[in-house]
């Protein structure tokens, strides 16, 4: 049986189950932020997707990012560099 947990937007899972395999998407609430408050409020809310899942970080197999500006790729690994645990965590398991 699939498992879905409804989106923002009508039409749109933020994330889906099926057995052992979660899909989830992740994104900041708040885009007018910068890229470390957006990278982490993304985290966060996918965390919370992977739980309601039953799932958790280190199953991750596989995840992909976007971004609008490649100059935000080196102020994420800065921030899991500097400490911050929960970036810190998904870079070691992805």
């Amino acid at each position: 049986m699939i498992t879905r947990i409804r989106g923002r937007y009508i039409g749109r899972n933020a994330s889906s189950a099926y057995k052992d395999l979660v899909w989830a998407v992740g994104t900041a609430k708040d885009t007018t932020v910068g890229i470390e408050e957006q990278t982490i409020q993304t985290l966060a809310a996918l965390d919370k997707l992977l739980q309601e899942q039953g799932s958790r970080r280190s199953q991750i197999v596989s995840a992909q990012v976007y971004l609008t500006n490649m100059t935000g790729w080196v102020t994420i690994h800065s921030i899991g560099r500097k400490g911050s645990a929960l970036v810190s965590t998904y870079m070691a398991t992805c």
